[in-house]
């Protein structure tokens, strides 16, 4: 399975490590820091783990409307209908009150 992270910075390293660790394929995209010697610092961190940038002809190829992120948008709700199989709405409620 390959996990794509679009923006990472210094504490998204711990998450990556961990899905690494699972034996994960892990790629990034861009490192969000202020300065280049701490982008440097973090891509040396991530090689030390054997985690790469994502190489260009592979991030050609994803499309806009199957990417997700924890704080975007799920404009066709494919994450809602997906959990909704595992957790009705009934239930829900139940535990809402």
């Amino acid at each position: 399975m390959d996990i794509i992270f679009g923006h990472i910075s210094y504490w998204i390293l711990p998450i990556m490590r961990i899905l690494k660790f699972f034996k994960l394929n892990v790629y990034y995209l861009y490192i969000d820091a202020n300065s280049n010697s701490k982008k440097n610092e973090i891509a040396t961190k991530l090689k030390k783990n054997n985690i790469f940038p994502l190489p260009l002809e592979f991030e050609k190829r994803i499309s806009p409307k199957t990417s997700s992120s924890l704080c975007g948008s799920d404009p066709d709700e494919i994450g809602y209908k997906q959990n909704i199989k595992l957790l009705p709405d009934k239930i829900l409620q139940k535990y809402c009150n």
